[in-house]
């Protein structure tokens, strides 16, 4: 289960996988928006934008205030496994968007780019989706 720190304050780091570098989907792109996020849900694939958005400004990684992340999109932060945000977080780390990592204390490292949706995902899709999928 995902840590929240007490002061809302999460590190994060970039987490570089090489198949996936290589292979995967810019996170900000149509086909994250198209395929992953009926399965992540909208605010885990928000969150995610924004994590990338603030690695184009801190490769190598920083710090993310948890209550104003939440707030850009809309939505209220507490800290309680059962909060909005704090579920789609842990939807990040569930669907393997995100990591816990010994790099830095209570942390995350979060993926940059995603990866091909695997076909159990796919047979999941709405049919109009799974449809273009086909054509990908």
């Amino acid at each position: 289960m995902l840590q929240i720190p007490d002061d809302g304050l999460l590190p994060i780091v970039p987490w570089y996988d090489e198949l996936i570098q290589n292979y995967g989907h810019d996170i900000r792109g149509p086909y994250v928006e198209h395929f992953w996020l009926p399965t992540l849900g909208p605010t885990a694939t928000w969150i995610l934008r924004r994590c990338a958005d603030v690695f184009d400004v801190f490769p190598q990684g920083t710090t993310i205030d948890l209550e104003d992340m939440a707030a850009t999109l809309g939505l209220s932060f507490v800290a309680g496994k059962h909060s909005p945000f704090v579920r789609s977080l842990q939807r990040c780390v569930m669907f393997g968007f995100a990591q816990p990592t010994n790099a830095i204390a209570g942390g995350l490292a979060m993926r940059r780019v995603a990866p091909p949706l695997p076909e159990r995902f796919v047979q999941r899709l709405p049919q109009s989706l799974a449809l273009s999928f086909k054509s990908v």
